[in-house]
C-alpha cells in the first residue's frame, strides 16, 4: 500500500483495500480528498474549476460503466489514479513490472501497466485519503506545483485523460468489440479493423496477445480513430452539457430519441 508524505488516510484505510482485495481486486486504487482548511485558503476559482473538470470526468466514467461495464470495478466508483492512495497485491505488483521508472506521472504509468496485464482494479469510493493543499511541494509536476501554475495562468486545455463525450461512447463501444472478437480469437475482423482504421493484418496479429490489456493498448496507439483529442477549457461547459446528453439516453427506462452526441459516437464505431 502506498501513501503520499504529506497525507493522511482515513481510520479505516488499510482495512477498506484489504476488504476490496478480499472480495477480488488485483489493485485498489483509493480517492485523495484535499484538507479543507488549506482549501480555503486557495482561490475560489482555482477550487470551482477544479470541481467542474471532475464532473466531466465522473460523467465521462458512467458513460463508459454503461457501455462497457467492468465487473471488477462496479458503479459507483471514482476516477483517480493517484499515489496518494494505491494498494496492489505482491503478485500483480511483479506481473506488471513494478512501478515505471519515469521522471513525473508514475502513478498514472503505473494503473496503464496494471491495465496491460489484465488486473482486476477497483477505484473504491469509501477508500480515500486526506492529501495537501500546499503550493509549495518538493515533486516536479506534482498537485502543488500544478496548482500553482494554474493559479497564475490557467490552463488553455483540460487534462489529456479527457476527451469529447462522443469520443469516449466511440472508444468504449470499440473496446467492446475488440475484447468479443479477443475472447474469440476470431479470424473475422474487417470489421474491427475498419471501424479502427487500421489494416486486418495488423489487427488479427494483436488480438493473439496474451492479455486483452495489452492488445488494446496496442489497438490504441496505432489507431488514427482513437488518437485523444484535447478539450480546450473554454470548452468545458460544452463538453459537460454534451456528457450530459449522452447520459439522458444511456439512464432511459424507456425509448428516447438518442440525442445525436450519442449516435454519432454508435455510427463512428459502427456498432449499436
Amino acid at each position: 500500500m502506498t501513501t503520499d508524505a504529506d497525507s493522511r488516510v482515513a481510520p479505516d484505510w488499510v482495512a477498506c483495500n484489504l476488504a476490496a482485495i478480499a472480495a477480488g481486486a488485483d489493485a485498489v486504487a483509493g480517492r485523495a480528498e484535499m484538507d479543507l482548511a488549506d482549501a480555503a485558503r486557495l482561490p475560489r476559482t482555482l477550487i470551482e474549476d477544479e470541481e467542474r473538470v471532475q464532473r466531466l470526468a465522473t460523467m465521462l466514467d458512467e458513460i463508459a460503466n454503461r457501455l462497457d461495464p467492468d465487473k471488477a470495478d462496479p458503479w459507483p466508483r471514482h476516477v483517480q489514479h493517484s499515489g496518494a492512495s494505491i494498494a496492489v497485491t505482491a503478485d500483480m505488483f511483479r506481473q506488471a513490472g513494478g512501478i515505471p521508472d519515469v521522471p513525473v506521472g508514475e502513478d498514472r504509468a503505473f494503473f496503464r501497466a496494471l491495465e496491460r496485464v489484465d488486473a482486476r482494479i477497483r477505484h473504491c469510493p469509501s477508500t480515500w485519503v486526506t492529501v495537501s493543499g500546499r503550493l509549495d511541494g518538493r515533486a516536479s509536476g506534482g498537485m502543488a506545483e500544478t496548482m500553482r501554475r494554474r493559479i497564475g495562468r490557467p490552463d488553455a486545455w483540460l487534462d489529456d485523460c479527457l476527451e469529447p463525450a462522443a469520443d469516449t461512447a466511440r472508444r468504449v463501444l470499440l473496446r467492446r468489440m475488440a475484447r468479443a472478437h479477443w475472447i474469440r480469437r476470431s479470424e473475422a475482423v474487417a470489421d474491427l479493423a475498419t471501424s479502427l482504421g487500421l489494416g486486418e493484418p495488423l489487427v488479427r496479429e494483436t488480438l493473439l496477445a496474451p492479455t486483452f490489456g495489452a492488445a488494446w493498448q496496442t489497438l490504441e496507439d496505432h489507431s488514427p480513430v482513437l488518437q485523444r483529442r484535447l478539450i480546450p477549457a473554454d470548452d468545458l461547459d460544452a463538453e459537460i452539457r454534451n456528457a450530459g446528453d449522452v447520459l439522458y439516453a444511456l439512464r432511459a427506462t424507456r425509448p428516447v430519441k438518442v440525442p445525436t452526441t450519442l449516435e454519432r459516437a454508435r455510427a463512428m464505431a459502427n456498432v449499436g
